[in-house]
């Protein structure tokens, strides 16, 4: 039993022996060794195995020995590599030709043909982007489908080169732009699009506003006006993504656009209004007036603008509120409100016209007051004194109007009284004690006497020459006589 067990264990181990042997020369196969030495040294060692595995071995044996191939290393020793520069079109595809490529490796008669026993199988840049000299990787691969290109394996057919790729050339198609309120200023906002951008993966190709391109807008002038032009003018961004492949056309990187530039809206911030004398109206004169909300250095002067102003009423008056209205001809600027209320004036009272009076005349030992003067004149003297000198005199008088919240009086009007003496029939004394005696016949006469009670001159005469000789005036003979009445 131990014996044929034996037997059995070697039996199996040689049988498993005969087994692997195909495994290992397939194995051997696919390490892609181009001589078949080793293969063919592994397959005859199968074969010496004992001969009750010789049929298994065989055929796999067989069958591996069709499949090696013996071929041979082959490099590039030298070739000519022409490149063309492009203009960019978002593929990394270059054109380039291939010429006098000489081989090291080949067997002497050997001589291979391009695109006959070799060719190129791609010409590319390293990138798509725009670039000058950048790097073309052109690649030439043996024809394995012909005799030579069997026989040899090409170990370096990718050969260097260098092309630029040139930016694509862009123009602006048209150009919006963004209206403003006045400003002074010519600048705006804008944006433009572009003809010629490419289209790449079935998407034509899109540049962002300030991270590819950006634009300035410009009006044609600063001042206020509907569709006015503005020059748009774009800039690409040369490390813009998308950008850095493209550039524009001299000339063709402006577009017109049309836009608005609205009125500014200012206030009034201040007027001022002249004093005046009473008129009977309410208009006011406008000196001047201030705007708050101007450009800087923008000035309105008086051409600019129309104003003018009303008091609250027509009467006269010290610091009497105002309404100031104003009209703007100033084409850039609108009124917030064109009324303003915080000026003051004042109307002073009209001097009143008037005739001074004449023809005025009295009669001594009459009261002042019953002297009779115009419609608004008064005696500036007492009215209740008594006129006791004839003659020509001059007296004074004021003037009160009718409408004194108006018009000024007027005091110290001059005027001229005649004064005569009273007829012989006229009482001067209230006592009627005086009495008037006639010249004799010598040519004298009774001397005129005073009346101790009342202190009257009986005699005119003797009156006038008391008067002359004293020097005292007609009022103060008035005031005399009124002091003596007070005295009784």
């Amino acid at each position: 039993m131990t014996t044929l067990k034996r037997i059995g264990a070697i039996g199996l181990a040689i049988l498993m022996i005969m087994m692997a042997m195909p495994v290992m020369a397939a194995e051997t196969e696919d390490t892609g060794e181009l001589l078949s030495g080793a293969g063919n040294e592994a397959t005859g060692e199968v074969e010496e195995k004992p001969e009750e595995t010789k049929e298994t071995a065989t055929p796999p044996a067989n069958r591996n020995a069709d499949r090696v191939r013996s071929t041979k290393p082959l490099a590039i020793k030298s070739a000519k590599v022409t490149t063309e520069d492009k203009v960019y079109d978002g593929k990394v595809d270059a054109k380039a030709t291939v010429a006098d490529v000489e081989f090291d490796g080949l067997d002497a008669g050997d001589e291979l043909e391009l695109d006959k026993d070799y060719k190129v199988t791609s010409k590319v840049f390293e990138d798509a982007n725009a670039g000058k000299d950048k790097k073309v990787t052109v690649t030439i691969e043996l024809i394995k489908t012909t005799t030579l290109g069997q026989k040899y394996d090409l170990v370096n057919g990718a050969r260097e080169a260098k092309a630029t790729i040139n930016k694509a050339p862009l123009t602006v198609k048209a150009a919006t732009a963004e209206g403003m309120v006045y400003n002074g200023k010519v600048e705006t906002k804008g944006d433009v699009t572009f003809d010629g951008l490419i289209t790449v993966s079935g998407s034509k190709e899109v540049l962002a506003k300030d991270t590819d391109y950006k634009t300035t807008a410009k009006f044609d002038n600063a001042n206020v006006g509907e569709k006015k032009s503005v020059e748009v003018t774009a800039e690409l961004v040369g490390s813009g993504p998308v950008a850095k492949n493209y550039l524009i056309t001299t000339g063709k990187d402006k577009a017109t656009a049309h836009a608005n530039i609205t009125k500014k809206t200012i206030e009034i911030k201040s007027a001022a209004v002249a004093d005046r004398v009473y008129n009977g109206e309410e208009g006011a004169t406008v000196t001047s007036v201030t705007f708050g909300g101007l450009v800087e250095g923008d000035k309105l002067a008086k051409e600019d603008y129309t104003a003018s102003a009303k008091f609250a009423d027509k009467n006269a008056g010290e610091n009497k509120k105002t309404t100031v209205t104003v009209e703007l001809k100033a084409h850039n600027y609108a009124l917030s409100s064109s009324t303003f209320s915080g000026a003051v004036a004042t109307i002073e009272k009209a001097e009143p016209e008037y005739e001074v009076p004449t023809g005025l005349k009295a009669t001594v030992g009459q009261k002042l007051g019953d002297v009779k003067l115009p419609d608004g004149f008064v005696w500036e003297q007492d009215a209740s004194l008594v006129i006791k000198r004839t003659g020509t005199h001059t007296l004074k008088v004021m003037y009160v109007p009718k409408d004194e919240t108006n018009y000024m009086v007027k005091e110290g009007i001059e005027v001229e009284i005649k004064v005569e003496a009273a007829s012989s029939t006229s009482k001067t004394n209230p006592n009627n004690t005086a009495k008037k005696t006639a010249s004799n016949s010598s040519g004298k006469g009774t001397a005129a006497k005073s009346n101790p009670k009342t202190g009257d001159v009986s005699s005119v005469g003797t009156m006038l020459a008391v008067m002359l000789a004293s020097g005292v005036g007609i009022v103060d003979i008035i005031s005399y006589k009124k002091k003596k009445s007070k005295n009784k």
